[in-house]
């Protein structure tokens, strides 16, 4: 691409998680191809948020919406780290499709949830919305300083997934509900409502650092 974007990558796993999906990206066969990996993500989503729903008739239903988060973490992780490991890569394409497909699957997944008996649609939606606006942020700054930084504060996608995974089990055997005074929470419903609180102060301190960087480069 002119004026190519660097990523910043520097989450929490990331040291670990690039050595794991490098293992497997070395381990693809010939026929797979980054655009099927893309595309596979995506399916992942839609399972993965359709388990979620099917959660309402019995709680199995749980561990396949995680199985298949995982599978979507794994396919969303490795296409274009195959692309590049092959050297095939079309930045201006593989950028498109990769982030246009990363907001369908979320949509899937948070709609699925919202669905589920976890988490009410309102708190889903939300964090959809802030996730949204985040994405955003990140995608206009990227074009405006050429760097896409993939993290806020160490904290980025996969990090989210596989807390979520974790909530999964935790809910799976018999941690479902929070207790105050009394009072019983949805466990997925508290953890939503603090990350739409964290998502939040992330997404303002970010705007407000991007705009002072843009603001000094264009003074000089």
């Amino acid at each position: 691409m002119d004026n190519e974007i660097k990523r910043d990558t520097n989450t929490l796993i990331y040291p670990y998680e690039i050595k794991f999906l490098m293992w497997i990206v070395r381990r693809y066969p010939a026929w797979m191809t980054p655009d099927t990996l893309t595309f596979s993500s995506v399916i992942f989503a839609f399972l993965c948020g359709l388990f979620y729903y099917l959660t309402k008739y019995s709680p199995l239903f749980v561990l396949g919406a995680s199985l298949f988060l995982i599978l979507n973490w794994i396919a969303d992780g490795t296409d274009g780290n195959l692309a590049r490991y092959r050297h095939i890569e079309k930045e201006r394409y593989g950028y498109y499709l990769d982030h246009i497909c990363d907001m369908i699957s979320i949509f899937f997944i948070f709609f699925g949830l919202g669905l589920s008996e976890y988490m009410t649609m309102g708190i889903s939606l939300t964090i959809l919305s802030v996730i949204y606006l985040m994405a955003i942020n990140t995608y206009l700054s990227s074009y405006s300083n050429g760097i896409m930084i993939l993290h806020y504060e160490r904290f980025g996608g996969s990090e989210i997934k596989l807390l979520t995974v974790g909530l999964n089990f935790l809910i799976f055997f018999g941690r479902e509900d929070i207790h105050f005074f009394g009072i019983g929470i949805k466990l997925f419903n508290l953890i939503g409502l603090i990350l739409i609180i964290i998502l939040i102060r992330l997404f303002a301190v970010s705007v407000y650092n991007n705009r002072e960087f843009l603001k000094d480069i264009d003074k000089k």
